[in-house]
């Protein structure tokens, strides 16, 4: 991986059909947005769980890019420390006393210190541990001023056939951590919810005022969660948000699993120069949004100058694209033809799905500058 990408990633990219002028325009107010709303990170300290995740561990790059000081709180149960290790990050795990781990792969090996140049190289602290853990809570909340909080079993799929593990990972994690920045005081609080609280047949476009329809588990946990950030803010007098994530992809998101993202498995399949498993008609369309637009609007949630009270945001692109055109745009990047391989449909997947912006770009100055395609075409990069 392109150890500069990240950095780009975070700041940069523009829309396609920009000009030279519009380009360097965009870009010098990109900077200036940047600088002031990145500028109350520098030295504060913030914890990220789930930050070895695929959307954790770029939070974790853009803080540390600002100047704060990071900590990660993570089980690493799906999130991989490698994703840390690529940021020369150096890791102080802490896990009951011990210091060994469980990789991805569920095997045990002892984690390692990586050699740091040297003493002015920034660094974060990882924590392996669960949320559901609240000793372990405690101990990564202390000191912070804001906490990102992304912890969670991730797939519907997952919360149905095991629920008690979803409910203690997604629902009483989530109270576990709230509870534990009561205490310590913690400024600010941004929640990682989903566009799966729309149930399965939204509006399309979906807004915020639309009703919550839980069709699973792990939907109702979401929507659990956003109640208690919501609840938290107001009896702490405390700011605090919930972002609904849609379709985010990017660099190290995972290819692998029956409900791996679009994307990444787009990719990998053509990597592999193999069939894309295509699910139904391939008609259904999503509000696929690339990471580093959501790095942005996590950092931009968590600006005390927002004075937000558990407000709920759609996090997304505005726009849907088709499965098979998505299909279609990867083989153009790849230069790959990838043929699809029509499955039946899955259960619990909605038709469509695209989501209303706007309110994200008015209260929080959202700017989602990183376009789909040029978000494919990092991606692609990433991986070859």
């Amino acid at each position: 991986m392109n150890g500069r990408f990240i950095s780009g990633l975070c700041f940069g990219g523009v829309p396609d059909n920009f000009s030279a002028k519009s380009t360097l325009q965009s870009a010098n107010n990109s900077a200036s947005n940047s600088s002031a709303y990145m500028a109350h990170f520098r030295g504060a300290t913030a914890l990220v769980t789930g930050g070895a995740g695929f959307i954790g561990s770029h939070i974790v790059d853009a803080l540390l890019a600002a100047g704060a000081h990071v900590r990660v709180l993570d089980d690493l149960s799906t999130g991989d420390r490698r994703n840390l290790l690529g940021a020369h990050i150096q890791l102080d795990a802490i896990k009951n006393g011990n210091t060994s781990d469980r990789n991805i792969h569920g095997d045990q090996s002892t984690l390692t210190t990586p050699h740091i140049d040297t003493a002015k190289q920034r660094g974060a602290e990882l924590i392996v541990g669960s949320v559901s853990d609240a000793t372990t809570v405690r101990r990564a909340v202390t000191g912070c001023s804001h906490v990102f909080h992304l912890a969670a079993m991730v797939g519907i799929a997952q919360s149905v056939h095991e629920p008690d593990k979803h409910y203690n990972s997604n629902i009483l994690g989530t109270e576990i951590v709230l509870r534990e920045c009561s205490t310590a005081k913690v400024s600010s609080v941004v929640f990682a919810s989903s566009s799966a609280v729309y149930g399965l047949a939204p509006n399309i476009p979906s807004s915020e005022s639309d009703p919550v329809i839980a069709a699973s588990p792990y939907a109702a946990g979401k929507a659990q969660g956003e109640t208690l950030i919501e609840t938290y803010a107001r009896a702490n007098n405390t700011h605090a948000a919930s972002l609904r994530l849609f379709n985010v992809f990017g660099p190290r998101q995972s290819a692998t699993g029956a409900y791996a993202a679009a994307i990444a498995a787009f990719f990998a399949a053509a990597k592999l120069r193999q069939p894309a498993s295509l699910f139904g008609t391939g008609e259904q369309t999503r509000d696929f949004v690339p990471v580093a637009n959501v790095v942005q609007a996590f950092l931009r949630a968590a600006d005390p100058r927002h004075n937000l009270c558990g407000e709920r945001f759609n996090i997304g692109l505005g726009h849907a694209t088709s499965l098979r055109q998505l299909l279609d745009m990867i083989a153009d990047i790849s230069e790959i033809k990838i043929p699809p391989r029509l499955l039946p449909p899955r259960d619990a997947d909605s038709s469509h799905s695209c989501a209303d912006i706007s309110s994200a770009i008015s209260k929080l100055n959202f700017d989602p500058q990183v376009s789909m395609l040029e978000g494919l075409r990092q991606t692609w990069q990433s991986l070859v």
